[in-house]
């Protein structure tokens, strides 16, 4: 079995009425995601999921399937927040807490 190097990158990390969150911006740049805005609504490409979201909402939809969020996608100043565990679940990387540090770690093998 050979080793795999991995890429890595730090996402600032919120906590906001009882969950985590990451900003989408850091984490489209990283995974290399398509985002594209029309008012509140909010599409996420990859290579083979579509997202649909909305900000203040608290539904996804995944490939067209309808998705519960643990917490609401919120906004601030120009940038949109993601509940981590959506994050955790569409991401393809490993999440390691940097425990204290106001960060999370996402690995993504090369």
């Amino acid at each position: 079995m050979s080793a795999q190097k991995m890429k890595g990158v730090a996402l600032p990390l919120r906590f906001k009425n009882g969950h985590h969150y990451v900003p989408i911006s850091r984490l489209s740049l990283f995974l290399g995601w398509k985002v594209e805005r029309e008012g509140k609504e909010i599409f996420l490409k990859t290579q083979d999921r579509e997202v649909k979201l909305t900000v203040g909402g608290r539904t996804a939809y995944v490939n067209g399937f309808k998705v519960r969020l643990s917490g609401f996608v919120w906004e601030e100043g120009k940038e949109v927040w993601l509940p981590l565990q959506f994050v955790a679940m569409i991401g393809k990387g490993k999440l390691k807490w940097e425990k204290g540090k106001g960060f999370i770690q996402m690995v993504l093998p090369e």
